[in-house]
């Protein structure tokens, strides 16, 4: 990095980054998390640390807070929430996991004491209990960026195999979400 731009990285931005996962057990329900700070339910994951990547935090949180190795699958989107009254701008990633086998889904108990309860369950019956932006992510198509939960812009191939939404298994490359 030259010395003009060292000069600069003190004015540049910074954004909060978290990465979540999408694990679905062999039922094709979704697995999720009871925070003890929070009013709603989340899927496993949390923030990317200092000088940690999004796919090391989210191997990282979601082994801390239910014992599974996360075996990420693709990145399922990136969504840009901007600020609001409480919290500044921030990128969240959220990787598609392989599915977990039943044995070991009935397994899954809360590791860390900021996690108070798991759930597998159903998208349409997890849907209401997820924060608005987790389950707009949830309803979108694999493959996009989006900002604030909007698709914006696809960012995989569009012959991509295997492209449905976690609810709608009838979605196809071309279909908007």
């Amino acid at each position: 990095m030259g010395g003009g731009e060292r000069q600069l990285l003190p004015e540049f931005h910074r954004k909060r980054c978290s990465a979540g996962a999408l694990i679905r057990d062999e039922s094709g329900r979704l697995l999720l998390v009871k925070p003890a700070y929070r009013n709603e339910w989340l899927l496993p994951g949390g923030i990317v640390e200092a000088d940690e990547d999004p796919l090391t935090a989210l191997r990282r949180e979601v082994l801390e807070e239910v014992g599974l190795k996360a075996n990420v699958r693709r990145l399922w989107c990136v969504d840009y929430l901007p600020a609001n009254a409480e919290l500044g701008e921030a990128l969240h990633f959220l990787f598609e996991c392989a599915t977990v086998p039943n044995a070991l889904a009935s397994a899954v108990e809360p590791r860390d004491p900021e996690i108070i309860d798991i759930r597998w369950m159903i998208l349409d019956d997890a849907l209401p209990l997820l924060p608005a932006s987790i389950a707009r992510r949830l309803k979108t198509p694999p493959g996009y960026l989006l900002a604030d939960g909007i698709p914006q812009v696809r960012f995989c191939h569009p012959d991509e195999a295997n492209h449905t939404m976690v609810g709608n298994p009838t979605c196809t490359p071309g279909d908007a979400p």
